[in-house]
């Protein structure tokens, strides 16, 4: 009998269709039409270079790129399978120099022609997945007709989202305002201090490497709900306010047959600041803002919902500085640490070397007393849903708006700069009948949050968000090459700050876009994760790729909304000073 099974089961795996073969697919970068991205290198000794621009060589029909004398233009791209550079020849005078370099090695000289040179298909350098530079440079003017860089890839489909589910089911929003990951127990090395919430990730998915798309609450707040990057939703100051013609999650759901409600304890979500759109209820109340007082608000709330599916947004503030945790957590993490230890900003900011470690010490153990804190209510919170027989069958996303600053690089509090301790955040998705944890290294990030809001209640997302239903990126697994990965484009523009950064495959650049005394940085994450060691003078052609991301993102921004500003009375102005953000 046994032997009989085991030649069904050879059968049937014999007669199992097998995975459908990798497609590849051909890639074509003509430089005419991707000029907007080039490079414009400065001639030896100075400080600019004409512009290149697209031309028509006479008697051609060729589309072509004319190089002024003393022209350097370069491109940066990202190739999976071989590749090689074509043009339909040279006109105009002077000679032109292709070179191109791939990351990790010297530049290469492919060649050097002169002008009234005819057709050349030049292989490139390297093989197999790779960033690769190409520079023209140009020796009398030139006109390069059909300049193009080929090669084959892979198709990497995403695989499709799961049917909808028979009816919409609910969907919840749990933010915890200034949570790094790092003090969640997924994330965390050493004791957890978060178990309800390391509880509900065994039944649900951690996204383990999630991007917040800005350090301070309002933008990244925004980009959640809207789907859109701060240049594009056009909030990134203190006084901005989400313009009407952006279109927020509640309004999409509402418009679906939604019930919408959103409760707030930071006065950076409020009607003030646009963030209230779509909501039928919005509950602001930052008097009461301890997460245990926030529960028993939206508590009540549910108390009244009927079977209408419902769209819940809830927006917790500990562990916000000021750090007050309640005087049990402040025993349990915080013993001896003196009373108003978590307000005195003042002092903070002005301390140095042996003081300024003594208080950073304080509030880290201030801060971890309100991050368990919070754990509890949290986990008070799944029980209601469960008592009402909620949870089961709704989608729960829990997530944080950005981290928080320990004098890592020398700053405190959040809103200074666009490192690792103030954009890596926690997030962990919970589907309608989940039960079995998952974990994704793939990157994610805010933006992704509306997308996976609308495929899981069975609406379509508009085709021009940046972001993708999480159960996508869960789905496809962590196979793919790290070069076909996503990127995330982070911006802080704040007390006189702006910078913007991008990460991609396991790299992050951070560039100033104000006048700063810190130059742009590139950082490994995957050897340096506190991102300590700049590696910008080491890989340019890597720094030349998240820079091409950037600049593209910025392309976007100018045709992307522009906000309002609301005027700040002195009742806010107290509020946002006692937060730290005044």
């Amino acid at each position: 009998m046994g032997s009989l099974l085991l030649l069904l089961l050879l059968a049937c795996a014999a007669c199992a269709p097998e995975p459908p073969p990798a497609r590849k697919i051909a890639v074509t970068h003509s430089l005419v039409d991707e000029l907007p991205e080039a490079e414009l290198l400065p001639e030896p000794g100075t400080d600019s270079s004409p512009r290149p621009r697209s031309t028509t060589a006479p008697g051609s029909r060729t589309p072509g790129l004319l190089l002024p004398t003393g022209t350097a233009a370069a491109w940066t791209f990202v190739l999976e399978e071989g590749g090689s550079f074509s043009l339909q020849g040279l006109a105009g005078t002077g000679t032109l120099q292709i070179v191109a370099q791939e990351e990790g090695a010297p530049e290469t000289t492919l060649e050097t022609l002169p002008a009234g040179s005819g057709p050349r298909s030049l292989p490139l350098p390297g093989n197999g997945p790779r960033l690769l530079r190409l520079t023209l440079h140009a020796s009398g003017e030139i006109i390069v007709q059909g300049p193009a860089v080929r090669s084959t890839a892979l198709a990497h489909d995403l695989p499709k989202a799961q049917a909808a589910r028979t009816g919409p089911p609910n969907v919840i929003i749990y933010l915890v305002d200034t949570l790094r990951a790092d003090h969640v127990g997924p994330w965390r090395t050493g004791a957890s201090i978060t178990p309800r919430i390391d509880a509900f990730a065994t039944e649900a998915t951690v996204f383990e490497n999630t991007v917040a798309q800005a350090p301070w609450t309002t933008p990244a707040v925004a980009s959640i709900l809207t789907g859109l990057g701060p240049l594009v939703h056009g909030v990134h100051l203190l006084h901005d306010k989400l313009p009407p013609e952006a279109v927020t999650a509640a309004e999409r759901l509402h418009a679906a047959g939604y019930r919408t409600a959103a409760f707030s304890t930071n006065w950076n979500v409020r009607h003030a600041t646009g963030l209230d759109q779509g909501f039928q209820s919005f509950d602001f109340a930052p008097d009461q803002g301890a997460s245990d007082l926030l529960n028993q608000r939206v508590f009540r709330w549910l108390e009244h919902q009927a079977k209408t599916p419902f769209f819940l947004y809830v927006h917790a503030i500990d562990p916000h500085a000021p750090y007050t945790p309640p005087p049990v957590w402040r025993e349990r993490f915080a013993p001896g640490v003196r009373p108003g230890a978590g307000a005195d900003f003042a002092r903070i900011y002005k301390a140095r070397h042996r003081q300024r470690r003594r208080l950073m010490n304080e509030v880290r153990a201030l801060y971890a007393a309100e991050v368990a804190f919070n754990d509890d209510s949290f986990g008070a919170f799944l029980d209601d849903l469960r008592r009402r027989g909620l949870y089961e069958d709704s989608l729960i996303l829990f997530i944080a708006d950005h981290g928080e600053e320990f004098d890592e690089h020398h700053a405190f509090g959040h809103g200074n700069n666009l490192y690792d301790e103030a954009l890596h955040i926690p997030l962990i998705v919970k589907w309608p009948g989940q039960n079995q944890g998952q974990r994704v290294r793939a990157l994610a990030q805010q933006v992704d949050v509306l997308p996976t809001l609308l495929a899981t209640a069975g609406l379509p997302a508009p085709q021009d968000l940046p972001g993708l239903d999480l159960a996508r990126i869960a789905a496809a697994g962590d196979g793919s090459s790290p070069l076909a990965d996503r990127h995330a484009i982070s911006h802080l523009g704040n007390r006189n700050v702006e910078s913007i950064s991008a990460v991609h495959a396991g790299w992050k650049l951070i560039r100033p876009l104000t006048a700063l005394p810190a130059p742009t940085r590139l950082y490994d994450r995957t050897t340096d994760r506190a991102e300590q060691h700049d590696l910008r003078g080491d890989r340019p052609v890597r720094g030349s790729w998240l820079e091409l991301l950037i600049r593209r993102e910025q392309e976007r921004g100018k045709s992307g909304l522009k906000a309002q500003r609301y005027e700040m009375d002195e009742e806010t102005r107290k509020a946002l000073e006692a937060l730290g953000y005044l």
